[in-house]
């Protein structure tokens, strides 16, 4: 959350950081429970920088979900191994959270790469497209 409060608080336009009080609340009503609390923040990160992950909102995730740390490493490797020049509009994090989903239900690493391929080149985004 530093990264988040850091952005909000660089942030000059009041309408926008509005918004983010807004979405923290509303967030706040549901009861901020793990996968709650990581779409919240999500969103309000959406007002302020856009529509891709950091690495905040990576490992936030992969604390939500409760994926191991080699799956991370994994997918770092992969990413400037295989993706990064294949695949340049994808961000190293937008990579590392469709990975750790995709090994959620998949086993192997070579057998994940080829299911994060197929979900990238079916035109879906990590960020729009995976809970």
């Amino acid at each position: 959350m530093k990264d988040f409060l850091k952005v909000v608080d660089a942030c000059d336009d009041i309408q926008v950081v509005k918004n983010v009080v807004n979405i923290l609340i509303d967030g706040m009503k549901t009861g901020m429970k793990d996968t709650c609390m990581f779409a919240t923040i999500k969103v309000a990160y959406s007002e302020l920088v856009g529509c891709h992950y950091s690495e905040e909102l990576a490992e936030l995730y992969y604390r939500c979900e409760g994926l191991d740390s080699k799956v991370w490493d994994a997918a770092k490797l992969a990413y400037t191994q295989e993706i990064q020049a294949n695949y340049p509009d994808v961000p190293l994090y937008d990579w590392v959270i469709l990975y750790g989903r995709m090994s959620q239900n998949t086993k192997g690493t070579d057998v994940i790469v080829e299911a994060c391929k197929v979900f990238l080149n079916n035109k879906f985004s990590p960020y729009f497209d995976i809970d």
